[in-house]
């Protein structure tokens, strides 16, 4: 089982990300640390759902980018075949 430390040392803990930016959150509570299922943005001083704006009633523990696009959804590639070679 991975400690707490070794959890939070994946994470950015000493600042806020910029204004906006879609990251993944990792929270704590009385049973332990989890990261939130979905891309989450700081805004208006508060740290928020990216897709419904919605506020993230938690106790935040810290942040990293999300793995994704820029709309905080996993990324894609197209199949090579699919692509033009000319």
């Amino acid at each position: 089982m991975t400690s707490l430390n070794d959890r939070i040392a994946q994470f950015i803990v000493d600042r806020f990300p910029n204004e906006g930016a879609p990251v993944e959150l990792l929270c704590v509570d009385h049973n332990g640390t989890y990261v939130v299922p979905f891309p989450c943005r700081r805004a208006e001083g508060a740290w928020r759902n990216c897709e419904t704006n919605e506020i993230i009633e938690a106790e935040v523990a810290g942040w990293r980018p999300s793995r994704g696009s820029a709309q905080g959804k996993p990324a894609t590639r197209r199949p090579e075949h699919l692509l033009n070679s000319h």
